[in-house]
C-alpha cells in the first residue's frame, strides 16, 4: 500500500469518527424543549433550534476539508511538485 492510499484511509476514518462525534452533539446539546411548550417562546425555540443547526452542520464539515487540502498539499510537496514539472518538461504548463 502506498503512502497516499494509507493516508486517504486514514483521513477517511477520522472523518467518519468526527462526524459520528458531531452528530452525537447534535442530539446532546439540542436546545431545551420547555421553551417550544410555552407558546410565546416558540419563536425563539425556532431560532434557538436552526442557529444550533447550523452551527452543527457547519462544524463536521469545514475540519475534515482543511485536513484533506492540506495532506494533499504535503504530499504534492513531498513529491516534490512531480506533476507539474512533468507538465513543464513536456511543454504542457
Amino acid at each position: 500500500m502506498s503512502w497516499s492510499r494509507g493516508l486517504l484511509w486514514l483521513w477517511i476514518g477520522v472523518t467518519v469518527l468526527w462526524v459520528a462525534g458531531n452528530g452525537v452533539l447534535l442530539f446532546v446539546e439540542w436546545p431545551d424543549e420547555a421553551l417550544w411548550k410555552a407558546a410565546h417562546y416558540r419563536i425563539q425555540y425556532g431560532q434557538a433550534v436552526r442557529i444550533h443547526l447550523v452551527r452543527t452542520a457547519r462544524e463536521p464539515l469545514i475540519p475534515p476539508a482543511v485536513l484533506f487540502i492540506l495532506g494533499w498539499g504535503c504530499l504534492w510537496i513531498g513529491r516534490g511538485f512531480n506533476g507539474a514539472y512533468k507538465q513543464m518538461r513536456n511543454g504542457k504548463l
